[in-house]
């Protein structure tokens, strides 16, 4: 729910990763943190993503030692697709958006001034796992290679809104579970 990345400076982080054929395990674990990341493959064991995301991935490939080998380059795509062209081809936009606009149908008429503990409680507990579903999934690509009208920055400032607001009622809510749980519980201690 933090707020979208910086500006992007236009360059692209391409990752080759190359294992021992008895690594199995280690290149699909790599291959699931650059996914995690939001990298899009390109070919087995070439990836992509805008922006610079690579820490992760040079510590897994290190943990590996001498059975893997990692390259990375950040420069210019070059190509005839325009960027937006290229972002639809290799990241499932089209599905996210979709998951976006869901999101934004089902939490943006929820008002908070009415509910109750429990009612807040549970809101704000469905809202954290139905929008982490999403911004999982989100390579949080920059803006500029986004479809126009792209619903998950609404999304985004949706989900922190409700999060924020909901906050005092769960809080209070949750202290009461607490203190029927652990009795003699303090307020501070929950």
């Amino acid at each position: 729910m933090a707020p979208p990345p910086a500006e992007w400076d236009g360059k692209w982080t391409v990752v080759h990763t190359w294992f021992a054929g008895t690594r199995r395990l280690a290149r699909d674990r790599v291959n699931a943190i650059l996914r995690a990341d939001g990298f899009a493959g390109l070919a087995p064991g070439l990836s992509i993503h805008p922006r610079h995301r690579i820490d992760r991935i040079h510590s897994a490939v290190a943990s590996e030692g001498d059975a893997a080998r990692l390259l990375v380059l950040r420069g210019d795509r070059i190509g005839t697709m325009s960027g937006g062209e290229f972002a639809r081809a290799h990241w499932p936009l089209d599905h996210l958006a979709e998951g976006y606009r869901r999101f934004v149908r089902r939490y943006g008429q929820i008002g908070v001034v009415d509910l109750d503990g429990f009612e807040a409680f549970a809101i704000r507990f469905a809202l954290v796992f139905d929008y982490l579903e999403l911004a999982w999934a989100d390579p949080e690509l920059p803006e500029r290679l986004l479809p126009a009208g792209w619903p998950g920055l609404e999304a985004r400032r949706l989900a922190r809104r409700l999060y924020q607001a909901l906050l005092p009622a769960s809080i209070r809510y949750a202290g009461g579970i607490m203190a029927r749980v652990l009795p003699g519980a303090r307020a501070a201690d929950r």
